[in-house]
């Protein structure tokens, strides 16, 4: 890592070769090759080059690009309006009521990872509309399979039991 040096503090008055030899200032061989001339030189040009921007630079304002959409419904509104994932209880809930209802675009959105580091942000009634549509599909997934299940004996005093030489009906 190259040592940051400021010529112009070795500098008296008389030069900075003056005051060096003035001082009978020595090096070590090993530095003399970190500091040859040309390094100086762009050195200097660099210094003397961002003196000038900085004295013509504007000040800049910065503004939030990052557009307030809600990452269900995807529409823009004031940020009053929503709200800010912030715990991953939330976070592992939308990911797995995306997962349960095949939902491709929400599955994309969280794959870049978790919500919180994404920082989304919803409204409340599109997460409640969420949820309420995981409960609805999880429902009638169970009714079907309910009803499509064989059923057991629907009448239990029909059938018997066999004991032995004996059956009992």
């Amino acid at each position: 890592m190259p040592i940051v040096l400021d010529p112009a503090r070795r500098d008296d008055g008389g030069g900075i070769e003056g005051t060096l030899r003035r001082n009978k200032a020595q090096y070590h061989q090993s530095c003399r090759l970190k500091f040859n001339n040309t390094k100086l030189e762009r050195a200097t040009k660099r210094r003397a080059e961002s003196a000038q921007q900085a004295q013509c630079q504007t000040k800049l304002r910065r503004t939030s690009l990052k557009s307030q959409t809600c990452f269900i419904c995807d529409e823009e509104a004031p940020s009053s309006e929503l709200r800010q994932v912030m715990t991953m209880n939330l976070n592992k809930r939308v990911s797995e009521c995306a997962q349960t209802l095949n939902d491709g675009k929400r599955l994309a959105r969280l794959s870049g990872g978790d919500a919180i580091a994404q920082e989304f942000q919803y409204h409340v009634a599109c997460l409640a509309d969420l949820y309420n549509r995981e409960r609805s599909y999880l429902r009638a997934t169970k009714r079907l399979e309910q009803e499509c299940a064989p059923e057991e004996d629907a009448h239990p005093q029909a059938s018997y039991i066999s004991s032995g030489d004996h059956q009992i009906w």
